[in-house]
């Protein structure tokens, strides 16, 4: 009995082929509905960011028109800083998981991150032991960036 191998190998390494390249390639149809979750994703994301923006600058606000300060104001602040940064780094971990949009990442995401780790991270710092100061209680928060490292590192990658 003569086998032409010829004949067996070539249908066997098209349907390899052909199995690895389906796996690997997405169709138009897909590549577009992912592209859209990417989007959906980066959309999210920030919608909740803007909320926990909202409440810690209304915090701030609070704090800014307060004569006195008190423990109020530094709680506010601090449980609302807190809650908006740990917003940013969802984002800064998700767009170094690539689970967002690259135009709405490189627009919209990086400048945030970039602004927090300049001015809104420090002066979140500095007003809490502001106020700390000034009503005489120890608060020993300082900022490491080992505490926000995804939005360092997403800020650095990305930027």
């Amino acid at each position: 009995m003569d086998v032409n191998w010829f004949n067996v190998a070539v249908p066997i390494a098209t349907f390899v082929l052909g199995f690895f390249t389906s796996r690997f390639t997405m169709s138009k149809a897909e590549r577009k509905n992912y592209e859209q979750t990417l989007y959906q994703n980066a959309n999210e994301l920030i919608e909740k960011q803007r909320t926990a923006y909202d409440d810690f600058t209304q915090a701030l606000a609070r704090y800014v028109q307060e004569n006195d300060p008190n423990m109020d104001n530094f709680v506010d602040i601090a449980t609302t800083g807190d809650r908006y940064f740990l917003h940013l780094k969802m984002i800064a971990e998700a767009t170094l998981a690539n689970r967002v949009d690259s135009i709405v990442r490189d627009q919209t995401i990086i400048p945030t991150l970039k602004d927090a780790i300049e001015k809104s991270l420090p002066k979140y710092y500095e007003t809490l032991q502001e106020i700390s100061r000034k009503k005489g209680f120890k608060y020993d928060g300082v900022l490491e960036r080992n505490n926000y490292e995804s939005i360092y590192s997403a800020v650095e990658k990305y930027a």
